[in-house]
C-alpha cells in the first residue's frame, strides 16, 4: 500500500525501530496542527483500528513521531498518517517474530550525497519484500556544499539537507516509496556532522569546532548534527545513564540490537560519538624508509590496548547481546558497523583498522565464546567488497582465521565511488603507473566471477591483493582463496557477478531461508554517476533500473544448535 505523496508530507511518512511489540512512526507536515498516527490490522473483512496518537506540529520544519507498544509479535501492520491540512498517507510494517525459523528479508545501505538525487539505486527497495532494512550512515554530507546549500552545521542548515536527501526530485520521491513500506534502523557515520570526527576526543583536539572544554559529543557541532539526525529519522531518542565514562555518561544511545525468532540478531553501532581521536595516517608517497616508519608507528599506535572505537559501555553491551543470541540459538548474528572491520592493508585511520587493539579484542571475544554465524556489514567505503576476517595480537603478528567474514555495501549515491578513489590513490603515491591507469580507464563496468583482468573490478581486485592484501599476509578479497575456505570455516558459493562492485551505487539484500537457514546476499546496482548527471538530466538518472551486480550464498554452521 504505497504513500500518498500529499503536497503537505513532502518527505512521506515512515517507521523504524520495529521490535516484536513496538514501533516509531514519523513524518513531516507543512500545516501547523496536530498530526494523527493510527494503526491497524488486517481482519480479512477489512482493516481494524489497534492503536491512535497525536503528535503537534509547532514548526513546519521539524518532525514528529510516536511510538506505539504492546503490538503483537511476528504480526503485519498497517498505518494511516493524517494532518491538520487534510493530506493521508498510508504505510505498513511488520513486528519481528519472537520464536522459530520463519525466514527473513532485509536491506542495507548507506553513504547519500544531495547532489545525487533523485536515488534511483533504491528504486527497487520498496518491492524487495523487506521486514526492515538499515541504513549504516552518511544520511547526510552535511560538511559539504549542495544544491540545498553550503556545509552546515547549524540546525536550519542541517534540517534543509535532510528535506533535500529525502524530498522529491525530477518527479520522484523513491526514499518515500521505501519507507512507507519498509522500517529503518539508522545509524550515523561521520558526515552528519563533519568529515572523520571522533566524538569522544577532547574538543580541543578539535580545529573545526569553537569549544576547548568537555568532548567533542559535547559541542554544539555535534549536538546539533545528532538532535537533526534523531529528528529526521524514525528512531527512539535514547539516552546513556550514568555509565561511569564521562565520554558516554548522558549521551544519547543509538546502539540497537533486534532478534528475529531464531533466524537472525542484528546489532547496529555508533562508531563515531565515543572513539577515541584517530592516529596519524600514512603517508605512502614518500621513499622505501619513510614509508616503513609511518607503517610501523601506524601499527604501534593502533595497537593501543587505551584507545577505544566504541566505548566500554557499547562494547560491554554489544558483547552480551552477542552473548544472548548465541545462547538462544540464533543462527545468524549480524553486527552492522559504519566502519569496515575488514582489514584492506591500506593503513587507513578510520575504520577499525585505525583501533587494531579494540578490533582484536572483540574479534578473540566471539572466538572465545564460541559465538557461531557472525557477518559484519559495512558501509562508508562506496563499493562493495567480501572478505573474511582474520587478525592478529600484535603488530606484524600472524593472521589467525576466523569464520567471521564481511560484506560491504555500495553508497545509494556518491562519486567517486571505491573504484575510482582507488586508482586515483594508487596513481598519486606511485603504486600504479599512468598507464595502468589508462588500462583501467579503457576496462568496462561489468563484474564477472573470474579472475582475467577484462573489467574494471577485477582491475581493483587485483590492485588490492597485490598491493596490499598478499604482501601483508592478509586474505585476498573473497570467500573462495582464503585461509577461512581452506580451513572449511565459511561455505560460501559465488552464484552471480563477483565479490567485488566498486563502481555502481545500490543497496544490499540479505534473504535467510526458513528451512535450511541459508543466507543469499544480492547486491543491486546502476552505474555512478557524477553529481552534475542529476543538474543536466535528472529525469534520465531517475529511469536507470537497478541490476544484480553481485550475488553469492553462504550457509551456517548449524552444530550450536
Amino acid at each position: 500500500m504505497p504513500a500518498m505523496h500529499a503536497t503537505t508530507l513532502p518527505e512521506g511518512i515512515a517507521s523504524g525501530d520495529v521490535s516484536s511489540d513496538r514501533a516509531t512512526l514519523w513524518t513531516r507536515s507543512l500545516e501547523l496542527g496536530d498530526v494523527t498516527f493510527r494503526v491497524y490490522i488486517d481482519t480479512g473483512d477489512g482493516l481494524q483500528q489497534v492503536a491512535v496518537a497525536k503528535a503537534e506540529v509547532k514548526n513546519p520544519n521539524r518532525p514528529v513521531k510516536v511510538t506505539f507498544d504492546g503490538l503483537d509479535p511476528g504480526t503485519d501492520y498497517v498505518y494511516r498518517v493524517s494532518d491538520a491540512a487534510g493530506s493521508i498517507a498510508y504505510g505498513s510494517f511488520s513486528t519481528a517474530h519472537d520464536t522459530g525459523h520463519n525466514g527473513l528479508t532485509f536491506g542495507v545501505t548507506g553513504d547519500w550525497r544531495g547532489d545525487a538525487a533523485p536515488y534511483a539505486a533504491i528504486s527497487n527497495m520498496d518491492e524487495a519484500g523487506l521486514e526492515f532494512m538499515v541504513f549504516l550512515g552518511d544520511t547526510v554530507y552535511a560538511d559539504v556544499p549542495s544544491p540545498a546549500g553550503p556545509a552546515t552545521t547549524d540546525i536550519p542548515g542541517l534540517r534543509g539537507k535532510y528535506q533535500e536527501v529525502y524530498g522529491e526530485r525530477a518527479g520522484v520521491n523513491f526514499w518515500a516509496d521505501v519507507k512507507a513500506e519498509v522500517p529503518v534502523f539508522a545509524m550515523i557515520d561521520d558526515h552528519e556532522v563533519f568529515d572523520n570526527f571522533a566524538g569522544g576526543a577532547g574538543a580541543g583536539t578539535e580545529d573545526r569546532t569553537p569549544e576547548t572544554s568537555g568532548f567533542v559529543n559535547d559541542t554544539d557541532a555535534y549536538e546539533n548534527g545528532l538532535q537533526v539526525f534523531q529528528e529526521y529519522h524514525p528512531i527512539e531518542d535514547r539516552f546513556y545513564g550514568e555509565t561511569g565514562d564521562p565520554a558516554t555518561a548522558g549521551e544519547r544511545d543509538l546502539y540497537r540490537s533486534q532478534t528475529y525468532g531464531q533466524d537472525a540478531a542484528i546489532f547496529v553501532i555508533d562508531q563515531r560519538s565515543f572513539r577515541d581521536a584517530q592516529i596519524d595516517p600514512v603517508d605512502l608517497s614518500g621513499d622505501a624508509a619513510q614509508d616503513a616508519a609511518e607503517i610501523e608507528a601506524f601499527l604501534d599506535a593502533s595497537f593501543d590496548p587505551g584507545r577505544t572505537l566504541l566505548g566500554a559501555a557499547q562494547l560491554d553491551q554489544l558483547k552480551a547481546d552477542l552473548v544472548a543470541a548465541e545462547d538462544d540459538g540464533v543462527t545468524w548474528k549480524f553486527i552492522h558497523t559504519p566502519e569496515p572491520i575488514q582489514d584492506l592493508g591500506d593503513y587507513a585511520n578510520d575504520p577499525w583498522s585505525g583501533y587494531q587493539a579494540e578490533r582484536t579484542e572483540l574479534l578473540q571475544f566471539i572466538e572465545d565464546e564460541d559465538i557461531s554465524n557472525v557477518v559484519f556489514v559495512a558501509a562508508d567505503i562506496h563499493g562493495t567488497f567480501v572478505n573474511n576476517i582474520t587478525y592478529t595480537t600484535e603488530p606484524g603478528g600472524p593472521q589467525i582465521a576466523t569464520d567471521m567474514w564481511e560484506i560491504t555495501t555500495g553508497s545509494v549515491g556518491f562519486w567517486p565511488g571505491a573504484g575510482l578513489t582507488a586508482i586515483g590513490l594508487g596513481l598519486f603515491d606511485g603504486q600504479i603507473s599512468l598507464r595502468e591507469t589508462l588500462q583501467y580507464l579503457r576496462l568496462p563496468v561489468a563484474p564477472d566471477p573470474d579472475d582475467a583482468i577484462n573489467d574494471r573490478d577485477d582491475f581493483l581486485t587485483a590492485f588490492y591483493n597485490d598491493t596490499f592484501l598478499i604482501p601483508q599476509g592478509l586474505d585476498p578479497l573473497g570467500l573462495d582463496d582464503n585461509l577461512a575456505a581452506a580451513d572449511g570455516l565459511i561455505d560460501a558459493t559465488l552464484l552471480q557477478r563477483d565479490y567485488v562492485s566498486a563502481h555502481t551505487v545500490g543497496w544490499t539484500e540479505f534473504d535467510i531461508d526458513a528451512q535450511t537457514q541459508d543466507l543469499t546476499l544480492t547486491t543491486y546496482g546502476i552505474a555512478e554517476y557524477t553529481p552534475l548527471a542529476p543538474l543536466v538530466a535528472p529525469r534520465l538518472v531517475a529511469r536507470a533500473e537497478p541490476e544484480i551486480v553481485s550475488q553469492f550464498v553462504v550457509s551456517p554452521d548449524l552444530d550450536f544448535v
